[in-house]
C-alpha cells in the first residue's frame, strides 16, 4: 500500500503490505525511529524525463526515521 493509497485502504478496512515510504510514515506516527527493509525504490531509467521517481525517495527527505535496506 502505497502512500497515496492509505486513506482508501484504512477507510475500506483492507489488508495490505505498505512499501517503505508508507512504513517511513505510519513508524514516525508511532515514534519509531529506525527500520529495516528488504530494498528501497529509486529513479527508473529515464528519470529526469519521466518523472518515475519512488516516494520511498521522497519520504526518505521528509521523515526523520532511518532506513536501514539490504538493496
Amino acid at each position: 500500500v502505497s502512500l497515496r493509497d492509505m486513506p482508501y485502504v484504512i477507510a475500506k478496512k483492507l489488508p495490505g503490505a505498505t512499501t517503505v515510504a508508507a512504513t517511513m510514515r505510519i513508524a514516525s506516527m508511532a515514534g519509531i525511529r529506525i527500520f529495516v527493509t528488504g530494498g528501497i525504490g529509486g529513479v527508473h531509467r529515464n528519470g529526469a524525463q519521466t518523472m518515475d521517481v519512488s516516494a520511498d525517495l521522497t519520504e526518505m527527505t521528509q521523515t526523520s526515521v532511518a532506513v536501514v535496506s539490504a538493496g
